[in-house]
């Protein structure tokens, strides 16, 4: 990665903590083949998680590093989510990524599951 690339990156996270401070995560990580959503609180403590890798997404799709399996992992999150009672409070981190492509499926697949982000 390259130095410039590397500090705008740093600096859109810098600039998210500052928001995200006293909010529950929704930590958002994304591989070529895969997608991760977890559940962070305010202590950095892990409360759920669910990616492409689990069964209930990977048996819906056949490739699992496209938009709609992102969005399936949008809306397993939000059932995690509600399970947990934690609909409030909540902020979307999306680790110094573009928020364009698969981040923003996984956005728009928790609101559709009305989950406030």
């Amino acid at each position: 990665m390259s130095i410039s690339k590397q500090r705008v990156r740093e600096r859109v996270k810098r600039k998210s903590r500052a928001r995200m401070r006293n909010k529950c995560r929704i930590i958002v990580c994304r591989s070529n083949k895969h997608m991760r959503a977890q559940l962070v609180d305010t202590n950095g403590r892990v409360l759920g998680g669910i990616s492409t890798l689990n069964a209930d997404v990977k048996k819906k799709f056949k490739y699992s590093g496209n938009c709609e399996a992102a969005k399936a992992v949008g809306v397993a999150m939000a059932a995690v989510i509600k399970k947990l009672k934690r609909t409030d409070n909540l902020a979307f981190d999306r680790s110094g990524c573009l928020y364009h492509g698969r981040v923003a499926k996984v956005a728009e697949g928790l609101r559709e599951a009305s989950i406030k982000i």
